[in-house]
Parts: C-alpha cells; structure tokens; sequence
C-alpha cells in the first residue's frame, strides 16, 4: 500500500499502487508520485444549491450567530419527568422555555451587544449574567424555536457539534459568515505569525470549517493535539498569510505576507506532496473502490482521487497468483507454459494492465467496477511485457483498442484454457466469514447493475450497500483430467 502525506493536510492517503491521484501533470498512480508532486484540491465553489427549510437558514446575521453557538453555546431543552410515578421526585413538566446558553468572558460585553442587536429581528429575549467569579459570563437567548433549529443545524454537544449537510451547498460568501462566528468564539488572531487560528474538540467540524475556507479560496490547515491529562484531543484550523485579510479585512500584518505565494488556479488549491512511502500491510485491511454518477472521480481527504476499477483486479490476480506459485500450488506444466509465454518477471507473475483497462470498455470517466471482473472472467490475461504501460502517451493513445493485436487475443484464450478466473458477489454481512482470504472488496452507493449493463444507478438513499466482489483463480483442472486420461490410455495400450 502506498502511505501520501501532503502539507496542511492531517491524515495520510492510503491507498493500492495503482490508484490514480489527480496532480499538476495530471492523472498519476499512487506508486508513481514524488514530494516533487502537487496535489489538486478542488474547492467545490461551484457548486451551489438551496436546501434550506426556513427562510432565516440565508440570513448572514443568523449564520454569524449559528457560527458562534458552534464554538460557545450549549442548548437547555424544557426538563421532563423521569417517570410517571407521583412518588418520585421529578425534573419538570416538559412545560418550561428552552434556554441557548452563550459562554464569554465578562469583558466581552461587545458580543452581548451583538448577540442582542441580531436577536431583536426575531423579538428574542436576551439577558447578560456575570459569574460569581466575576471573569466568566452567559448570554442568555430565550426562545423555543431558535434552540430546536440550533439544535437540528449544529448538534448539541461539544465533542459531536456539525453543521447540517443542507448548509454545506449554501452560496460560500453565506458560509463565511458562519466561520467568522465560529472564529469569534473558538478562535483568536497571531498577528506576529501572520495567522488566525480555531480550535475544537470536534474533528468533522473542524472539517467543515476548512472546507468553507476553501470554498472561498482561503488557504487553511488543520492540526492535531493528542489529548493529555483531563484534555480531549482537539483540532486546530490555521489560515496565515495574506488569507488573513479574506477573514478579517481589519487584520494588521506585522510580517510581510507576501512570502505566501497564490496557490489558487482557477477553481483548486494545489498542495505540495510532503512524503511518499510504499508499505507492506501487516494485518488484512479493506480496499474501497468508489464509483460515483456520471464520473468516477471523487475526494478524499479533499484531495482529487479517480477510481481504479479495471487495474484493481489485476492486483489482485498477481497476489494470488504469486502466493500459489510460492506455494508451489501450481502443477509443474502451468508453471513452464507461464514462463515460456513471458509471464513470469524474475519469478514473479506480471500481467498487462492496458490489455484489461482497454478490453473492458474503460472511457476518460473511468469504468464500472464490475465491467473488468467480466473481461477477465471471459479473457483472462496476458504478460504485462507484452503490452506495457506508456506513461508518455495521452489517454486516448493509451486506450487505443487497436494496441491489442490478435496475437495477444489468441494467446489470452489459451491462457483462458489452463487459469480459470472467476468473480463472486459477496453480501456486506458475509465478510467476516472470508477474513484471512485474498478478496478484492469493493463498496460503492449503487444499486447492483443487470447482467450487461454497466451502468449503474445511484442508490436512492445515498448509503453503502456493503456487497462486494472475491475473485477466484485455480488452475484449469479439466485439461489435467484430460491428461490423465490420455496416459492411463497409453498404459493399457
């Protein structure tokens, strides 16, 4: 497996050699990536879409506030009774106001005066308590349906706080005015590292927070710090630089911000790759190969990724191959036709990855995961030295179908006649029934295709549906019949 690390960006790729990352010169398998290489982010600014309830969901004045919530606000719902027995003491009647709690400093009366102006557009009442210690203080909001809302758009406790998914397709100069809420409760400026940092406990909000940085093309990182003692292990979002100003036009640079070149082109962010190493897994792991509508490219870690449907199972054949050659599984017969046919590299089973990429119909979007289990099925393979990889050529030179010549057909059915290569679909909750087995496992959110469609439809929940695919490899035992046939014949004769 191939370990990418990239600067800014916590939490590694993983991912098979042939995985297609998306650079500066274009689509690269993983294996082939250098830290001389620049990953495309894409901002995802374009897409814009209206999923809101209430019409308040677009006020900036509201956003600011739901931001600040996120970073300093806990919900009080109306207490109820613990039970219905009148013997018992209980909590309530389920009668009272909910309650938004916004924790400051008593310094801090600027936010209160803030907090009150907003919530005058929606008749709120709020109140301003100072705390016995005299240093913390609580802006108090009064209003039912402010809090379920709340509630319902950023979740209620600290460590599992989010935005609603509807919130993440508003208009990105909407979504700034959520971060600039979150920023002015959990954040704070360094002027003399040119920097504004936030800071939460929640790892998908931090998340969150980055992408609408770079919806509006702001350059950000994020950081982690392992808990310690009574402390949760907390994230950190840094914007330096000149993006300082896109946050706080205000912001006074003691530096020159200048040394922070554009890393914008168009619409994506490139990041510059910090380490690349290729490991050997010590434990069974699975291998997700997502495939998506349209076009099988797709993000992770807010990095550029393209599915690998049609070099996959060709992985997956050479492992199995290779252990049953080290094996010794093999008859002596199969082992000398591969060698005598250029299959074996040095010992070691190789097999051409254009041949099945092209044989099984794969276009510029990719390829159904399905679609190269059949032509290997129907096919087989033949030696990667017969029809190699040419990183030199564009993508239609490479998928040229008129590469394959009928003597790598011809030599692919004999092969077809000695390996049998077969696919199983395998149900999500039969997994662990085939841990400690080579499978290629594929997860994807489509609905299972019909025999010779391809094409498959998006499932209407959007969930995994957890089926995947075991390929299966054994030798063609009909021909060793047959020659056993042959010479018991021989004998009697």
């Amino acid at each position: 497996m191939v370990h990418i690390k990239i600067w800014t960006i916590p939490n590694e790729i993983v991912c098979t050699k042939e995985h297609p990352i998306l650079t500066k010169r274009g689509w690269v398998e993983a294996k082939d990536l250098t830290e001389n290489d620049f990953v495309v982010v894409p901002t995802l600014n374009n897409i814009v879409k209206d999923l809101s309830i209430k019409q308040v969901e677009n006020d900036n004045d509201f956003l600011w506030l739901l931001g600040f919530y996120l970073a300093e606000g806990n919900v009080k719902l109306p207490r109820k009774c613990k039970n219905n027995d009148p013997k018992l003491k209980v909590n309530g009647d389920a009668n009272g106001t909910s309650m938004i709690h916004l924790s400051v400093h008593s310094k801090e009366t600027y936010f209160y005066e803030k907090v009150k102006e907003i919530c005058k557009k929606w008749n709120i009442n709020t109140q301003w308590h100072i705390a016995r210690n005299g240093t913390s203080a609580r802006i108090c909001l009064s209003s039912p349906w402010l809090s379920k809302l709340f509630v319902e758009l950023g979740g209620k406790y600290s460590g599992s706080k989010k935005l609603s998914r509807r919130l993440m397709f508003l208009e990105p100069k909407k979504q700034l005015a959520i971060l600039r809420g979150w920023l002015d409760g959990d954040g704070w400026e360094d002027q003399k590292r040119n920097k504004i940092g936030g800071v939460s406990i929640s790892k998908k909000l931090v998340d969150q927070m980055h992408r609408i940085c770079l919806r509006n093309k702001i350059k950000a990182s994020i950081t982690i710090k392992k808990a310690y003692d009574i402390h949760k292990e907390s994230y950190t979002l840094g914007v330096y630089g000149k993006y300082c100003k896109k946050l706080n036009p205000d912001f006074v640079f003691k530096n020159d911000p200048s040394k922070n070149p554009e890393e914008f082109v168009e619409n994506d962010l490139f990041l510059k790759i910090k380490d690349v190493g290729i490991f050997r897994e010590k434990d069974i792991r699975n291998v997700y190969n997502i495939e998506v509508e349209d076009d099988n490219s797709y993000i992770v870690n807010n990095v550029a990724v393209h599915n690998c449907a049609s070099n996959a199972p060709n992985n997956e054949i050479e492992t199995q191959v290779n252990y049953a050659i080290q094996n010794k599984l093999f008859s002596v017969g199969l082992m000398d036709w591969f060698n005598d046919n250029g299959y074996l590299n040095n010992g070691r089973f190789e097999i051409s990855d254009v041949f099945t990429s092209i044989g099984s119909g794969t276009t510029e979007n990719g390829n159904s995961l399905r679609a190269p289990l059949v032509f290997l099925e129907n096919h087989s393979v033949i030696p990667r030295s017969m029809l190699p990889d040419d990183k030199s050529m564009n993508w239609a030179q490479y998928h040229n179908p008129q590469r394959i010549t009928q003597e790598m057909w011809d030599l692919s059915k004999e092969c077809r006649k000695r390996l049998k290569i077969n696919y199983q679909r395998i149900l999500g909750r039969n997994f662990a029934s085939y841990l400690g087995h080579l499978i290629w496992e594929i997860f994807d959110s489509y609905v299972d295709p019909v025999d010779g469609d391809f094409i498959k439809r998006l499932a209407s929940n959007y969930n995994f549906l957890g089926y995947g695919y075991k390929i299966i490899i054994r030798e063609n035992v009909i021909e060793v019949k047959k020659k056993m046939i042959t010479l018991k014949r021989l004998k009697s004769g």
